[in-house]
C-alpha cells in the first residue's frame, strides 16, 4: 500500500471539506508515492514514539505535528528529531484533526457511544461548505447513467440526504461544424432535440471529479455544462448532542464519565442536579458553551476549560464534565484504527496509547 492508498481512504473516512480553515490537516512528512508496510494511529506522536516505530510505518495523528510555517529543522528540537526519525525510517505523518473531530464516527461520535448516549444529533461550531450547482443538459435516454455517475463522484448530497437533483424538459439546438461527429444527427445540419436540465449541488472539492465523471458518461462529444457559485452551505458540525437512558444526579453522571474514560474528572454545578441531556466535544472545546446552552444541554463534556468559559457556563446554569484532553480524544482514535484497518486491511494497524502521567487528566 502506498501513502497515497491511505489518504485516500481517510478522504473516505472523514473528508478534508470538514476540517477548518485555519487547521493543518493532510500529508505532513513523506511522500504520497512511498509503499507502507504497517500503520499507526494516535493522539500526539512524541520523539520517543517515533523511535520506537518500525521503518515503513505510517502515522495517522490528530494533532498536527507541524503547525506554524517552518524556518528550520532541528534535531536538537523535539519536532525536527520527530521528522528526521521519520525519514530515516522511511515513515510518513499523516494529521486528521478537526476533520476527524467532525466527521461521522470520530472523535466526538466517539466519546458520545462511550458515555452511552442516545438520540444523537450535531450540534456547534462547523466549517462552511463552498459549494457549486452544476446544470448539465442531456438527452433523456442517458439521463439516469450520468444522474447515477455524478452522484457516485460526489454530487447531490444536501445534509443527510443524497442523490439530490431537479430535472426539468426542454428542447436544445445544436449544429457541429465539418469534422464532427456529433451523437445524434448530422455534421453541419442545425439540429433539434429533446434534452432534459439535470440540476445537482456539488462541494468545491469535488467539482473536478463530477466534472470528469459527467464528461466520461455524457454521449455528447462538448456536453453543456453550467457551473453556478453558491452561498456557503452548513457544514459538519463538530458537538454531538444526545440523552442519557434516563434521568441521574450529576455526582452519578461523573463517576460514569470517569469509569467509561478512565480518567478523574473536574466538575461544576450542583452534585444533585438532575442531568438527562448530554453535550459533548473532545479535547479543548470550552468555547462552545453557549453553543451547548443554547442546544439545551443540562451538562457539557470536554477536555479543557478556561476559567472565563466555566463562569459562562455558571452562568448559563450549565453544568460542565472537565475530563481531559487526552481521555476525550483517545478513544476516537482506536475508532479510526479500526475503520483504516477496515478500509486498507493490506497493512498492520495499531493505536499508540499515551504513556502514564501524559493523558492531560485531572487527578
Amino acid at each position: 500500500m502506498t501513502v497515497a492508498d491511505l489518504l485516500a481512504a481517510i478522504e473516505v473516512i472523514a473528508p478534508a471539506r470538514m476540517a477548518f480553515e485555519w487547521d493543518h490537516i493532510g500529508l505532513q512528512v513523506g511522500s504520497p508515492t512511498q509503499t507502507i508496510a504497517r500503520g499507526v494511529t494516535c493522539l500526539d506522536l512524541t520523539l520517543d514514539k517515533a523511535r520506537s516505530l518500525a521503518p515503513n510505518t505510517a502515522v495517522v495523528v490528530h494533532h498536527p505535528l507541524i503547525w506554524n510555517p517552518l524556518t528550520s529543522i532541528r534535531t536538537d528540537h523535539d519536532n525536527g528529531a520527530i521528522i528526521a526519525e521519520l525519514l530515516r525510517k522511511d515513515g510518513a505523518l499523516i494529521a486528521a484533526h478537526t476533520n476527524w473531530d467532525a466527521a461521522a464516527g470520530g472523535i466526538n461520535d466517539t466519546l458520545a457511544a462511550r458515555l452511552g448516549l442516545t438520540d444523537i444529533v450535531p450540534f456547534g461550531a462547523s466549517s462552511p461548505v463552498k459549494q457549486f450547482k452544476l446544470a448539465v443538459f442531456v438527452p433523456p435516454s442517458a439521463l439516469e447513467s450520468i444522474f447515477e455517475a455524478a452522484a457516485k463522484a460526489g454530487a447531490g448530497t444536501i445534509g443527510d440526504y443524497d442523490q439530490c437533483s431537479f430535472r426539468s424538459v426542454g428542447e436544445g439546438t445544436f449544429r457541429g461544424s465539418q469534422g464532427t461527429k456529433p451523437a445524434i444527427g448530422q455534421a453541419g445540419r442545425l439540429e433539434r432535440v429533446d434534452e432534459v436540465r439535470l440540476e445537482m449541488l456539488v462541494p468545491m472539492d469535488r467539482r473536478q471529479k463530477v466534472e470528469a465523471a459527467v464528461r466520461k458518461a455524457h454521449p455528447y462529444e462538448e456536453p453543456a455544462m453550467d457551473w453556478s457559485i453558491l452561498v456557503d452551505g452548513p457544514g459538519q458540525s463538530l458537538g454531538r448532542l444526545g440523552h442519557l437512558p434516563s434521568v441521574m444526579p450529576l455526582s452519578d453522571f461523573r463517576e460514569l464519565v470517569d469509569e467509561n474514560l478512565g480518567t478523574r474528572s473536574q466538575v461544576t454545578g450542583a452534585p444533585d442536579r438532575p442531568i438527562r441531556k448530554v453535550a459533548v466535544i473532545g479535547g479543548a472545546a470550552g468555547d462552545e458553551v453557549s453553543a451547548a446552552h443554547r442546544a439545551g444541554a443540562d451538562v457539557y463534556v470536554t477536555g479543557e476549560f478556561k476559567h472565563h468559559e466555566l463562569i459562562a457556563a455558571s452562568s448559563a446554569q450549565l453544568a460542565t464534565v472537565e475530563a481531559g484532553h487526552y481521555a476525550t480524544e483517545h478513544p476516537g482514535m482506536e475508532a479510526l484504527r479500526d475503520r483504516l484497518a477496515a478500509a486498507r486491511p493490506k497493512v498492520s494497524w495499531s493505536c499508540l496509547a499515551s504513556e502514564p502521567g501524559q493523558n492531560g487528566s485531572s487527578w
